[in-house]
């Protein structure tokens, strides 16, 4: 449910942003573009992290 109410207000800020007339809409778009391409990669960049960590640390376990 918070995540519906950040998307919210990220789309009320990109609009408003355009409404203003402070950026063209490529600018929004693209704002938005590139923080999705950021997000996907630091989700990924995380999971891969935390699987090398518990595969580490099962190994470590394992020997004591």
């Amino acid at each position: 449910m918070i995540n519906l109410l950040f998307v919210f207000i990220l789309a009320v800020i990109g609009i408003s942003r355009l409404v203003e007339g402070a950026h063209y809409s490529t600018d929004v778009i693209g704002g938005f573009m590139c923080g999705i391409i950021l997000l996907f990669g630091m989700q990924f960049l995380y999971e891969f992290i935390n699987e090398k960590w518990l595969e580490r640390s099962s190994k470590r376990n394992v020997s004591l």
